[in-house]
């Protein structure tokens, strides 16, 4: 259904162990977005927030656009971010530094909706989507998605860039 609404479209998956302290995680993550010269977005879907907050600093450097996404119980969240998109809102803009062990514990330990899990993937797919075929008017980047299945509430949110953030040093494309 996706290669029906976007021609040319190229989806490829990795299942790889990224580590969030690894030096070589930026090279990691070029190697497996692959051709420089296709658009590319990165898909950050696990449950660890120290990965999340690594791939996110990683594709900033790089400048790669990406959806960061994530579940907890009947909850999940979805953001857009691409580095030439600045002023917009990235992860640290709105999250400065992964919350400590004890207050982000992970999915196995307090459990996902299997539904919200399927809802955060057809948005994550939705964003990336977005992204490839957006101009600078109606990028989503910056948006974050926000939705509680238990209450049938669905956010979508434009916060403002953080004072102070990295994402406000990088030059904006023309």
């Amino acid at each position: 259904a996706l290669r029906r609404r976007v021609a040319g479209l190229d989806i490829r998956t990795h299942l790889a162990r990224l580590d969030p302290q690894s030096p070589a995680l930026a090279a990691q993550l070029l190697a497996l977005a692959g051709d420089r010269d296709r658009p590319t977005v990165i898909l950050e879907c696990s449950d660890s927030p120290g990965l999340k907050f690594a791939v996110h600093d990683a594709c900033r450097g790089l400048g790669l656009p990406l959806v960061i996404g994530g579940v907890v119980g009947w909850r999940g969240q979805a953001m857009a971010i691409d580095p030439s998109m600045n002023p917009r809102a990235c992860y640290r803009c709105l999250f400065e530094a992964p919350p400590p062990r004890e207050l982000a514990p992970a999915c196995a330990a307090v459990g996902v909706v299997g539904a919200v899990a399927g809802v955060l993937g057809q948005q994550m797919a939705a964003l990336a989507l977005a992204l490839l075929e957006g101009g600078p008017e109606d990028s989503p980047a910056g948006t974050l998605v926000d939705f509680d299945l238990l209450a049938g509430r669905v956010r979508r949110l434009s916060p403002a860039p953080r004072p102070g953030c990295g994402c406000n040093q990088i030059p904006r494309s023309t």
